[in-house]
Parts: structure tokens; sequence; C-alpha cells
């Protein structure tokens, strides 16, 4: 959450009917709504402008005249996913729970970008030329829901490896209809190139020229290897590659990860991101990878989430637009969205969350703020 200017502040609530409705200001041209419907209470936002004004008193009778009109001619019932998107009563018991669920929701998505697909066991059913000495090139096709982690974990080879043995890039994502190159048993599937050595080879990744000969028996020269053969690496490790990450927005940092008091109801809370303070500005990947999710979360409000490889995952909270689609494939950079105040906001802001293995870290450790 957007918490910096609301420190010193409370927020005012300028009308409230037990049971019926209640209106908050947040301050300038930002209220907050409650309405009441047959299971849970409905929370809306009203923005009455962009601009960083106060509001004028007869701004103020508007407002509450709009939402007394809602409360007296509308019968509308919440559906299910204005109910997730926004559902929070105002009562900091019932802001956790709501928070609660938003987490779990989130935690679902995230779950759901690196486990298994269910699809890649049938890849072994598929042709599988060999290598020298016998090692075997498993050509596997991306297919729906695939994710390189799971293909990872049915072949028992590591993500890293299959994704360099089948040419992707650092950060890469897998789209629909690839085609992977995955060996028998872990290992690097190389292609020599011009003025490749044995020796040179071994010493990048990390293992043997007595290893690479003995996987390779039927090279006849190890001496002078012609471009383009194919040797297996056994035991090999990928390069560890330089700094891909990117500042997902420019603007000061409001609020870092970490422990904090709820900007507004003053509870003590794990804050699993880092809020940047820019005002309905462009939001940019932080590194390559495939968009999983760009839809609404919970407190989140509009939201997108990155996953970059088989460890990590970025999101993207509180958005006023959203310009990419899951599945779609992004570079660092990129732009993806426009910042905003949507969800349990209190200000328009960037919320950025980095995820390895499942769980919120500081963004700092990896982008420089």
């Amino acid at each position: 959450m957007y918490n910096n200017r609301f420190q010193s502040q409370r927020s005012r609530r300028l009308l409230h009917i037990d049971g019926k409705m209640s209106l908050v200001h947040l301050g300038s041209g930002n209220f907050i709504y409650t309405l009441p419907g047959k299971h849970k209470t409905y929370v809306g936002k009203i923005e009455l402008g962009r601009k960083k004004y106060r509001l004028p008193g007869a701004g103020i009778a508007v407002a509450v005249l709009f939402i007394a009109g809602i409360v007296l001619f509308s019968n509308m019932e919440p559906t299910e996913a204005s109910v997730k998107a926004d559902n929070y009563t105002g009562s900091a018991s019932e802001s956790i729970e709501f928070e609660e669920k938003t987490e779990a929701w989130k935690n679902q998505i995230i779950a759901s970008n690196t486990g298994y697909a269910g699809s890649s066991t049938s890849a072994r059913d598929e042709s599988v030329p060999e290598v020298n000495g016998g090692i075997r090139i498993h050509e596997y096709t991306i297919k729906k829901g695939d994710t390189l982690a799971s293909v990872a974990r049915s072949f028992k080879v590591g993500a890293d490896l299959i994704a360099a043995s089948s040419g992707l890039k650092a950060g890469e994502a897998v789209r629909i209809g690839q085609t992977l190159q995955i060996p028998s048993k872990p290992g690097l599937i190389y292609t020599v190139r011009s003025g490749d050595s044995l020796a040179a080879i071994a010493l990048k990744y990390s293992t043997t020229a007595d290893k690479i000969r003995q996987e390779n028996p039927d090279l006849r020269d190890f001496d002078l290897i012609d471009p383009g053969s194919i040797v297996f690496l056994p035991d090999a490790r990928i390069p560890k590659p330089p700094n891909i990450w990117s500042r997902p927005a420019a603007g000061r940092i409001t609020s870092p990860f970490g422990w904090r008091r709820h900007p507004v109801f003053g509870y003590r809370q794990l804050h699993t991101g880092t809020d940047i303070g820019i005002y309905y500005s462009p939001v940019k990947a932080a590194r390559n990878g495939e968009v999983t999710f760009a839809s609404r979360l919970g407190g989140y409000g509009n939201a997108v989430i990155i996953r970059h490889d088989n460890q990590f995952q970025t999101l993207y909270g509180h958005l006023s637009r959203i310009s990419v689609k899951p599945g779609q494939i992004v570079k660092a950079g990129a732009p993806i969205a426009i910042s905003g105040n949507t969800g349990m906001s209190t200000g328009p802001h960037l919320h950025f969350e980095v995820i390895q293995n499942g769980k919120a870290i500081n963004p700092a450790r990896f982008v420089k703020f």
C-alpha cells in the first residue's frame, strides 16, 4: 500500500448509516464507500480527479449525494469477481481477513505457475535421436499449461540445462508449440562453434575433458572438433548470467519491504513488496519472462504477474490499466501497465514484489532503487 502521505493524517468518515452505507474521504478526490450485500459488504472507490488538490466542500456534497443515489436506486448485487477485487469493510479485523484471502489467492496463482503441468510425461514416447555414446535427445513440444520447471521435473534434468540445450536465452520463458532439446541424463547438449577447444568448453561449463571424452567416444579428434558437431557435456554447470534485473518504474520509495504499521488501521503487518510513489505512470517488466496473470487480484487491485524462470516471479499491483495478456512474452524494460490506485490502496503508486520459489523476498536484493 501507498502510505507515505497518510502517516500523519487520519481518514475522515463523512457519512455512516449502520447497516446501510458509509463514505470515507481518503484525501484529495479519493473516496471509499461501503454498501451492504447479502453475504459480504461491497467496497468501491471514487476518484473525482487525478490531480493533487484539496477537494472543495461542494465536491464532497456531490460525492455524498452520488453514493446515496446508489443506495436508494440500485439493487445490483456485487459479483464474486468484484467481491474478490475490492471487498474490505473498513474495520481492522475484516481488513486483516481480506488481506489474508488476497495472499492465499496470490499464493495459489504463484504455485500454479511453478507446478507440474501434467502433460510432460508423454514426451518419453516421442522419438529421440542419439548423440555420441548412446546419449539420447528428447525433443519435447511445449503444450498448454507446461512450464520449464514442470518439464525439468518430469525428465529429472535441470531447467537451466534444458534451456541452454534448447538455445533459450537467460530469463526467456517457454511458449506453446516450442520444441525443447532434453538430454536423457543430466548434462548439456552443446553445439561446437568455430574456434572452440575441448579445454575451453570444459572450463566454461565446469566439467572435465576426461568426462567429455568418456561420454563422447564417437568423436575422433578431440583437439580439432568440427564446428556444428553435437557434444554432450556431463555434469555441466551453466555460467551464472550477469544481472538482468531492471527497475520497474521511476520514482521514490514510499514504503520498503518489511514489517510496518498498516497505513489506515495501524496493526502490524509484513509488507511483501516495495511501494514506488508514481502517479499514473508507465510500469515496465523488471526482467524477461512470460505473463501468467493480468487481472483483478483482491487487495492488489489490477495486477500483473510475470514468470521469469523456474525460481523467480514478479508481481505489479494497484495498476490503473493493464496492457499485456497471459501467455505474452515480455522483455526487461518493456511497458506492461500504467500505475494507479486500484484495490486496497490509499493513493496512486506501484506495489512491486519479487517472489523466489513461492516466497516474497526483498526486491532490493535484485533491483537497484
